[in-house]
C-alpha cells in the first residue's frame, strides 16, 4: 500500500529528485557466485564484456573441450547511462552539426545507394510540436542543441533542461556506445574465424531496449536508502 509522499526536503531531497535515485545507476556486476566489489581502472562495460567473453573462449578452446559452446553476450549499451570512451565520441564530432533533417536524408541518400531501400523511399515527416523545428532555432539555439548532443549523461536532460532538444536526435556519446558495442562484438568473430569456428557457430544478435539498467532488484540485499524510503512510505504487512 502506497502512504502519500511527503518527501522531507534536508533527509530525502538533492535538487528536484530523491536522493535513493542516485542509487539506480550502481554499477552493479555478478560472477559465478558472487558481486565483483570492484572494477579495474578505466573500466567501461562494453569492453569488459568482451574481453571477458574472450576470455572464457579462450579457456574453452585451451581445454579442448569437444562440447559445443553456448555463449550469451548482454551488453547494456546503449541504454543509460549515456557514457562512450572518448575515442569513440571523437568519431562524431561535427557529424550532427547541420542538423537532424539533414542528417536524416543523408542517411536516406546512403541506404538507396547500398541497395537496401527502393530509390523512390520518402522519409515520413518528422512532427517535433513540443521544441521548435530546426530552421526556427537561432543560430545561437542551433549551435546549444548541437552541444547538447555531446552530453555525457542524460542526467542534464532529464533535471536541468537549459538548451532546446531536438527530440530523438541521437548524441555523440549514443552513437559511441552503439560503435564500441559493435566493435566488441567484432572481436569476438574475429577470433572465432581466427581458431576456425566461426562457419561453425551459429550467431543470434538481438536489439531490445530491454529492462532498465537500474539496481532496484538488488535492493533486498545490499540495502541502502531505497529501503529506508519503502518503510517509510509503503506497507507491505
Amino acid at each position: 500500500m502506497f502512504k502519500p509522499l511527503e518527501l522531507q526536503p534536508d533527509e530525502e531531497k538533492r535538487g528536484n529528485y530523491p536522493t535513493f535515485l542516485e542509487k539506480s545507476v550502481i554499477p552493479l556486476h555478478v560472477e559465478d557466485d558472487h558481486y565483483v566489489k570492484k572494477l579495474p581502472e578505466s573500466w567501461y562495460s562494453s569492453n569488459g564484456y568482451g574481453d571477458r567473453m574472450l576470455k572464457y573462449l579462450r579457456e574453452w578452446r585451451e581445454n579442448s573441450d569437444e562440447r559445443p559452446f553456448f555463449a550469451y553476450l548482454p551488453f547494456s549499451a546503449p541504454h543509460w547511462p549515456l557514457q562512450a570512451p572518448k575515442e569513440y565520441i571523437d568519431h562524431y564530432r561535427g557529424v550532427y552539426d547541420d542538423g537532424p533533417e539533414a542528417l536524416r536524408q543523408k542517411r536516406l541518400a546512403n541506404l538507396i545507394k547500398l541497395g537496401m531501400i527502393d530509390a523512390s523511399t520518402k522519409a515520413h515527416p518528422v512532427v517535433t510540436d513540443e521544441v521548435e523545428g530546426w530552421e526556427e532555432m537561432t543560430d545561437q539555439q542551433r549551435k546549444l542543441s548541437c552541444r547538447a548532443m555531446d552530453a555525457f549523461s542524460v542526467l542534464s536532460v532529464l533535471f536541468k533542461p537549459m538548451v532546446p532538444i531536438v527530440t530523438g536526435f541521437p548524441n555523440r556519446a549514443y552513437a559511441g556506445m552503439v560503435e564500441c558495442l559493435d566493435a566488441n562484438v567484432g572481436r569476438v568473430i574475429d577470433y572465432l574465424t581466427e581458431i576456425d569456428e566461426l562457419d561453425n557457430t551459429f550467431i543470434m544478435f538481438m536489439s531490445d531496449n530491454g529492462a532498465e539498467g537500474a539496481a532496484y532488484e538488488a535492493y533486498p540485499m545490499i540495502k541502502g536508502p531505497l529501503m529506508e524510503h519503502l518503510g517509510k512510505y509503503y506497507d507491505n504487512s
